[in-house]
Parts: C-alpha cells; structure tokens; sequence
C-alpha cells in the first residue's frame, strides 16, 4: 500500500523514507526476538557445560590409572575442549599452533585450521598413534565397531576405554640398556 502510495505521488518522499526505516526496524527487532527465543542463551554459571561434571569424571580416571594417557570427548563441543575441561587430549587452537603437527593431523583426517587441529572420533589405529586410552561422551552415545569398551558411566557421562591402547613408547639407543 504504501509503495503504491508513494509511486502515484500521494506520500512524499520523506514520509516514505521515514516508513522504510520503520518498517525495517520493526523487522529486524521481530528477527532478533524469535532468534533469541529460538536457539536459546546461557548465563555464566552454565559456562563451560558441565565442567565440574566432566572436571570430576577426569579427576576419577586419573585415581583409575595413573599412568601417562590421553583422553578426547567424542564430539568436541568447543575449540578447546582440553584446555577448558582439563584434560590431556589431541586438539589445539593456538597461535603457536606448529604447522608440522598440524600438517600431519590432516594428512590423519582430523580437523585442522592456519592455528588450530581438532580430534574427530576416528579409527582405532589412528587413536593408538595418538596415544588415547579414554574417550568420554557427554551424550551417552554407545560408540560400537571401534575398539572401546565402557568402563565408566556417571551423571550421564560415559567413559569408554581403548582396547587397542598402545601406551607412550620411546626410541633409544640400545646402550642405554647397559646403564
């Protein structure tokens, strides 16, 4: 109505220009609103999700074995899970990221950016070179046909372990055997 009213001159075009700006506003607020409404907000206090849960399940792990292992979540959540939820895991996002091992985590099929390389649930000669003994999933999914087993299940987490765990190996000298 109003474009046909400002085509045949009976609304100016200040009018016009003032109704535009409205009508464009009222849009975007409506947006912003059902957005919000939509996909939801979080306060502080639910920042990381379920730290302490997942913090305290580690904790538990390392009272399991306290030898040296890694662990990674099945699906990451956030960019550093590792760093966040304090855990000894594969992925990074850093500006020191080292573009060799970066190179190479690519060329393994995970997720790499120009500072960054993410685990994603892989094969199970793939996680014994990474050296994982433990996964954990926060959905509770069942992780079948990759060589784990369910070691833990606890507030909803569930830890399996890596049947095809290699351990952390090192080369060296024979000589050092005659020490």
């Amino acid at each position: 109505l109003f474009f046909f009213l400002y085509e045949r001159k009976y609304l100016k075009k200040v009018a016009f220009s003032v109704f535009l700006c409205l009508l464009i506003t009222a849009e975007m607020a409506s947006s912003l609103v059902l957005s919000m409404d939509t996909v939801g907000k979080t306060s502080y206090t639910n920042y990381p999700y379920r730290q302490e849960e997942l913090t305290n399940l580690n904790n538990k792990l390392e009272e399991l074995d306290p030898t040296f292992w890694r662990t990674e979540m099945t699906c990451r959540y956030y960019l550093n899970d590792g760093v966040m939820y304090r855990y000894r895991g594969i992925g990074q996002f850093s500006s020191t990221a080292n573009r060799g091992v970066r190179d190479l985590m690519s060329n393994l099929s995970f997720t790499t950016g120009a500072n960054s390389y993410y685990y994603n649930f892989s094969s199970p000669i793939n996680n014994s070179l990474l050296g994982l003994k433990y996964f954990v999933s926060r959905s509770g999914d069942v992780i079948d046909g990759a060589a784990t087993e369910p070691l833990l299940e606890e507030n909803g987490l569930s830890v399996f372990r890596n049947t095809a765990y290699l351990g952390t190996g090192f080369m060296a000298d024979e000589s050092l055997l005659e020490m």
